[in-house]
C-alpha cells in the first residue's frame, strides 16, 4: 500500500487516491487507516513494518519475496531501527575489510552465516 499511496500526486496534474475495501479484519483496517492518514511513503511504511513485522526474504520461483514474521532474534520491530542501522554500518566495515570473512576476528560471524543459510535451505531456490 505504502508503495501505491507514494505514487499519486507526482506528477503536475492533480490525482486521486479512492482506496474502497469491505474487509472485516482489524489489522486490515489498522494499516488502511494508516495509508488514509498519510501521505508520506515512509511513514506509510514504517506503520505497514510495525503491523505486520519486517517478515524474512524467500524465493518462490526466483523472485524474491517479503514472508511472515522475520526469524531474527535481535532485533525484529520499528524500536529497533537504530539498533539495525547501527548493525548494518559495522557489518558494511567489515565487508569492505574482509569481503571473505577470512580473518581470525571474523571465522565467528562467518560460522553463523553459513549456519543460518543451510538452516534456511529449504526455502532458497
Amino acid at each position: 500500500l505504502h508503495q501505491l499511496r507514494g505514487r499519486v500526486g507526482r506528477g503536475e496534474a492533480k490525482s486521486y487516491f479512492i482506496l474502497v475495501s469491505d474487509t472485516k479484519s482489524e489489522k486490515a483496517k489498522q494499516r488502511l487507516v494508516s495509508v488514509k492518514n498519510s501521505n508520506n511513503g515512509y511513514e506509510i511504511a514504517e506503520a505497514d513494518l510495525i503491523q505486520r513485522g519486517p517478515g524474512d526474504l524467500l524465493s518462490d520461483n526466483g523472485v524474491i519475496r517479503q514472508h511472515g514474521q522475520s526469524s531474527l532474534l535481535l532485533a525484529g520491530n520499528c524500536k529497533d531501527i537504530k539498533l539495525i542501522s547501527l548493525a548494518s554500518g559495522m557489518a558494511k566495515k567489515v565487508l569492505e575489510q574482509d569481503p571473505t570473512l577470512e580473518k581470525k576476528e571474523h571465522l565467528g560471524i562467518k560460522k553463523k552465516v553459513i549456519d543460518i543459510i543451510h538452516k534456511n535451505m529449504n526455502t532458497v531456490n
